[in-house]
């Protein structure tokens, strides 16, 4: 399948996927990033600008820290564990994350011919995080749709080798993201399940399990219909986004050569396990069709319900299958394999949110080219060509991936200071970015 995202050869995520609406996508930039007291630095004020940039150290260094603080301006939360207080460098109150993007395509009044539009964001962290845009409070909710960022991290393996939640979970963030909707949905049918299943758990307690029907067990049967409407509900939703994926996920795969042919199922858990292709047809009408899947689902597991106490049925127990050359991905491929299909699902949404907002997302990957041999650190380069995007990583020779069309930048971080010894560049947009040193 041929593409143009971004141009040229680019081998990336054909057709429908690589084009909005308004034609090419606009691609926000990045232009400053600083930093007050967050993680390990005391301060820090970095002039980026398009293109690639490589972000190396030694461990500890704040490598990760520096490429976090890009992800928190375009989705309001970190991919990394622990509360906002870890935000904060040790002895300070709270921390400042601010960043200058610009826009092409839009232009600044009173800028003068050619001038971008600029947009100054900020999150202010201290018990909470609080997002500002030219000043102003903004809701968190509706981050990484102005300013998409899509983030890889070597704890993405877990979306390969970990359990359904997982991938169900990487689904719902996306169909948050794509839709504004989609929240409220997963906020809906969670607040069915945990009724039911406090229900469920009561009957069971009771010990009249054996001989409770519906109308006998304290509002059951009134939330089991509930539940229904509302796990079909969200089911359309996320099938949606599972067919918008589908396709991108199985080429970005084929892209980086993960090795074998890919297949990428929706595995829905009713009586059965049921691939979810079967309702695709349902999905250009409403949700009625899989509401009524799900009522006879239910009555069907009625009793083993109510004796284990627990829901069996609903979209909270379904897979996102992948497969390599008929092999599991989860459990069947090597490691640098599975890193890559990791990957492959970060380019995936990437491409997904693109053709959604109408925007590029900057990329961030940490850590990315660990496990993978010289060919396939190739291969994951040329994703990241046509966009701005920032790596971490301890390797150091980058001759291999440069290449006359793209602007690469090495920035070397030491204990909160940012420096920028031996910039390599190609391409004629920028000469060079300003860094401004911060630290302890």
């Amino acid at each position: 399948m041929k593409s143009g995202l971004g141009g040229g050869d680019v081998p990336f995520l054909g057709g429908a996927l690589n084009s909005s609406a308004s034609g090419d996508p606009a691609a926000p930039v990045l232009e400053q990033l600083t930093l007050t007291d967050f993680r390990n630095y005391t301060a820090a004020d970095i002039h980026l600008g398009p293109g690639i940039f490589l972000v190396g150290g030694e461990n500890g260094a704040g490598k990760t820290n520096l490429v976090e603080a890009v992800f928190l301006l375009g989705n309001g939360r970190t991919w990394r564990p622990g509360g906002p207080a870890n935000l904060v460098r040790t002895g300070s109150a709270e921390g400042l994350v601010t960043g200058l993007w610009s826009e092409p395509g839009r232009r600044q009044r009173g800028g003068g011919e050619g001038a971008l539009r600029t947009v100054t964001t900020a999150v202010r962290i201290s018990r909470g995080l609080e997002y500002y845009e030219e000043g102003q409070r903004k809701r968190v909710g509706g981050l990484g749709r102005r300013f998409p960022v899509v983030a890889f991290a070597p704890d993405d393996l877990a979306l390969v080798k970990g359990g359904g939640e997982e991938r169900r979970d990487f689904l719902d963030r996306l169909g948050v993201r794509v839709s504004p909707s989609y929240g409220k949905l997963k906020r809906d049918h969670e607040r069915a399940h945990r009724q039911r299943t406090a229900l469920l758990k009561a009957v069971r307690a009771a010990g009249t399990y054996r001989r409770a029907g519906p109308a006998e067990a304290g509002g059951l049967e009134a939330w089991t219909a509930e539940f229904a409407a509302r796990s079909a509900d969200l089911l359309v939703e996320r099938l949606r986004v599972y067919l918008r994926l589908r396709p991108a996920l199985e080429e970005a795969l084929a892209a980086v050569d993960a090795g074998g042919e890919p297949r990428i199922e929706y595995r829905a858990r009713l009586e059965e396990v049921v691939v979810a292709d079967r309702w695709e047809a349902a999905l250009a009408g409403n949700a009625v069709s899989v509401r009524s899947e799900y009522q006879n689902a239910l009555e069907a597991r009625h009793d083993d319900e109510l004796e284990r106490g627990m829901v069996l049925v609903g979209p909270q127990r379904d897979d996102l299958e992948i497969r390599l050359g008929g092999l599991s991905a989860r459990d069947g491929i090597s490691q640098g394999q599975q890193r890559l299909v990791a990957v492959a699902l970060r380019l995936a949404e990437a491409a997904v949110l693109e053709e959604a907002l109408g925007r590029r997302p900057v990329l961030v990957m940490d850590d990315v080219f660990s496990e993978l041999d010289r060919r396939r650190r190739r291969k994951v380069w040329e994703f990241l060509r046509p966009r701005q995007g920032f790596i971490t990583s301890a390797y150091e020779d980058v001759g291999e991936l440069e290449r006359p069309d793209v602007t690469i930048a090495r920035i070397r971080v030491a204990h909160g200071t940012v420096f920028a010894p031996g910039l390599q560049w190609a391409g004629p947009r920028n000469p060079g970015p300003h860094f401004a040193r911060g630290g302890e």
